[in-house]
């Protein structure tokens, strides 16, 4: 599951469109970063998740900025689809939920589709530990 949404920095850096596929993500607000990618992931994608599952976390930029990007997967079904998602008027987000099978992946990151650094190592993540991206 990724999104497609406007970034303006990559329009104006000369991007077609504007809008790049990514995972979904947000700052951290009063809460952990836990509870934050899963109150990320419903208000971008309309799914709610109850339990997630960290990868790592790194420095996005350390040579240049302070941010911490911290990686989580989980799994999700039908059922668990709430709301329309597109996320928070105000906040200004426009945000369309598009899903790819594991297949593809490869594919859109050897064509280059996929543009976002975070969401690059997620799917290298993916690809080399598909054996966990199957839920018991």
């Amino acid at each position: 599951m990724l999104i497609r949404q406007f970034r303006l920095p990559v329009f104006l850096h000369g991007h077609d469109t504007g809008f790049i596929l990514e995972c979904c993500a947000g700052l951290l607000d009063e809460d952990n970063p836990e509870a934050a990618i899963i109150r990320e992931i419903e208000e971008e994608t309309g799914y709610r998740l109850n339990t997630v599952t960290k990868v790592c976390e790194a420095f996005a930029t350390p040579g240049a900025h302070k941010e911490k990007i911290h990686y989580y997967y989980g799994y999700y079904d039908a059922t668990m689809h709430i709301n329309k998602g597109g996320g928070l008027i105000s906040e200004q987000e426009d945000i369309e939920l598009v899903e790819y099978p594991i297949s593809e992946i490869q594919q859109l990151l050897d064509n280059g589709v996929i543009i976002d650094a975070k969401t690059i190592v997620l799917l290298q993540w993916a690809l080399l530990n598909q054996d966990k991206l199957v839920e018991s």
